[in-house]
Parts: C-alpha cells; sequence; structure tokens
C-alpha cells in the first residue's frame, strides 16, 4: 500500500471536515421552519383587521377613516406579502433535512430571499401596524377614562351628602 502524499492527505482532511459540518446541518429543514415562522406572523398581524368589529372601540377613534384605510392598506400589503413569501417557498419546498455540500450556495440563497423579505416586512408593514395600534390604543385610553368618569358620576349621584 502506498502512503497518500501530503497534498492528498491535506485534501482529505478538508472534504471530512466539510463533510463533518454538512452532516450536522438542517439547513432545508430550517428553512421550512423560517417559511412557517414568517407565515405565521402575517397571519398574527393580519387579525388586526378584527378591530373594524368592535364598535364601542370604534366610537372612541379620532381619526376613524385614517384608521380603516390604514387598515385596508396593511391588509393589502399582507396579500402581497403573503405571495411573495409563498414564492420564496415554492422554490425549496420539496427540500428537507441537510444541504449537500453543492446544495450550500443554493440553500444561502433562498436565506438571502427570506432575509430580503424580512427586510422589506420591517420597512413596509410594521409602520402601518404601528399606526394602527397607536390609534386603537388612544381610543381605548379615551374608553378607559370615560368608564372611570361615569363610576365617579355614578357615586357621587347615590352618595348621601353629609
Amino acid at each position: 500500500m502506498t502512503k497518500k502524499s501530503m497534498a492528498r492527505q491535506e485534501r482529505d482532511q478538508r472534504e471530512a471536515q466539510l463533510s463533518g459540518e454538512l452532516n450536522g446541518n438542517n439547513n432545508w429543514t430550517d428553512l421550512h421552519g423560517t417559511y412557517t415562522r414568517s407565515m405565521q406572523g402575517l397571519l398574527a398581524v393580519g387579525q388586526m383587521g378584527r378591530v373594524l368589529n368592535d364598535e364601542k372601540m370604534l366610537s372612541h377613534v379620532q381619526n376613524l377613516e385614517t384608521l380603516t384605510a390604514n387598515i385596508h392598506i396593511l391588509t393589502r400589503d399582507l396579500g402581497e406579502f403573503q405571495k411573495d413569501l409563498q414564492h420564496i417557498f415554492d422554490q425549496h419546498k420539496h427540500r428537507t433535512g441537510p444541504a449537500t455540500a453543492e446544495d450550500v450556495m443554493q440553500c444561502y440563497g433562498y436565506v438571502d430571499q427570506y432575509q430580503g423579505w424580512i427586510i422589506r416586512y420591517e420597512a413596509v408593514i410594521m409602520p402601518t401596524v404601528l399606526h394602527i395600534l397607536e390609534e386603537t390604543n388612544r381610543a381605548e385610553l379615551l374608553m378607559r377614562q370615560k368608564a372611570i368618569a361615569d363610576q365617579a358620576a355614578a357615586q357621587a349621584a347615590v352618595a348621601p351628602v353629609v
């Protein structure tokens, strides 16, 4: 048996190291998790439209037109973001488990696409969400203040005069 050259030994060592790193990865499954968490975030934010069903709270909104417009904008944007997210996922949905050495760069390309999607989400969706939350929080505060004032007035009406 011939002894391996030093260059061959180094190359074999690099390949073994790379193989070991790849055997511990779960890149494709991790991408599925990224998709699932992102979709769950979209669905959670989508629930904000329910605020339009709360007539009591809506009666305390200072600028109902702006709130309604922001919810419609949010709903439209969420639909577009869902399509974009689905497009990314559709490109790799058939892949699960560890990525092979040949797949790593492709896998990282999808990671980049998800990161770009998240950056756009934070730049487009979150400001609209914050505007909606500010308006609804202000309305809830007004509702609480009115309830406290009504309760104080009711107690004052029944309090005996001394």
